[in-house]
């Protein structure tokens, strides 16, 4: 079945972070919750259509001291990560990177080493 133009990402547990003891719910949790921030912002409602409108009469200068509602939704998504990333991925040399970064082309997952104390 086909969600049109919504931007979606596949929730297929990778192998390679079973070497990283990410269990398949855990990973599964965060995309389901990547996934329903975008269906939140994408959703098309009495509000997004006036705040479009307002937008277009303003030159859209309405913007800059009004967040729209995708911005906000935007923001939940980094809220989320920068949380999943604290109590799930983190601990285990793991980064969950946000998908704009990148254009929404991949959801990229980093593997970052451990900071080392240096001793002077």
């Amino acid at each position: 079945m086909s969600n049109g133009f919504t931007t979606r990402f596949y929730d297929r547990f990778p192998q390679e972070l079973e070497d990283r003891n990410i269990t398949e719910t855990q990973f599964k949790h965060t995309i389901q919750g990547i996934n329903s921030c975008f269906l939140d912002a994408e959703k098309l409602s009495l509000l997004t259509f006036v705040e479009g409108c307002l937008g277009c009469l303003s030159i859209f200068t309405l913007f800059l001291f009004y967040d729209s509602h995708y911005k906000k939704t935007m923001d939940r998504l980094d809220l989320f990560l920068l949380e999943q990333n604290a109590s799930v991925y983190r601990k285990r040399g793991l980064e969950v990177i946000n998908p704009l970064s990148n254009g929404l082309l991949e959801l990229e997952i980093r593997i970052i080493e451990p900071q080392r104390e240096e001793i002077v």
